[in-house]
């Protein structure tokens, strides 16, 4: 009940600001005039199906690239000390840079296209997939791997019936986090 409260009054506050207070609706217009265009452009002249169609397809195009890359490099750097030697220095400053610095240099190497949108939505969720593909792979239970081995599971095998169903669990959670990312940075592009 709080929450809902939370939220007429927030509308409220911003009716009265756009109305009483602003009055100008080149500035602030009210949320009853956003609902009524949002509802005009959803159902009267459907305007908003093609932008909402683009920004699917972008975001799914950036995630499932992020998903492609990923999950093997998390594997990569979890079972590999080179690999992981290699890609964490460049892993954590790109991951600790915001995204929207990397706009411009996105833009002049893939264009004011679909491109430069498709590689800010990898960008933010290729990193929580990576982090948690890692993370799963190295938590993976070593008498999990010493029962395989006393099976004599070959190294692909073992991958396949212990560490992998192990770390489908790390691999889902970032994926949760990755959409989230992702939603951000389709409205970022």
């Amino acid at each position: 009940m709080l929450k809902l409260i939370s939220i007429v009054g927030g509308l409220g506050c911003w009716h009265f600001l756009a109305v009483w207070v602003i009055n100008d609706s080149v500035l602030l217009v009210s949320p009853l005039v956003v609902i009524a265009k949002g509802y005009e452009m959803l159902f009267v002249t459907a305007d908003l199906y093609p932008h909402l169609f683009a920004s699917w397809w972008i975001f799914f195009y950036g995630m499932i690239l992020a998903t492609v890359v990923g999950v093997p490099v998390g594997f990569l750097m979890a079972l590999s000390p080179l690999v992981r030697d290699y890609v964490s220095p460049w892993m954590t400053a790109l991951y600790t840079t915001p995204r929207i610095a990397f706009a411009p240099v996105l833009l002049l190497w893939f264009g004011i296209d679909i491109g430069s949108r498709i590689a800010i939505v990898f960008l933010g969720c290729v990193f929580p997939i990576l982090i948690n593909s890692f993370y799963g792979m190295r938590v993976v239970s070593r008498d999990f791997v010493e029962v395989g081995r006393a099976f004599r599971l070959s190294g692909g095998r073992l991958f396949l019936k212990i560490l992998l169903p192990a770390s489908v669990p790390f691999i889902l959670a970032g994926l949760r986090l990755a959409v989230g990312r992702g939603l951000t940075g389709v409205a970022i592009a």
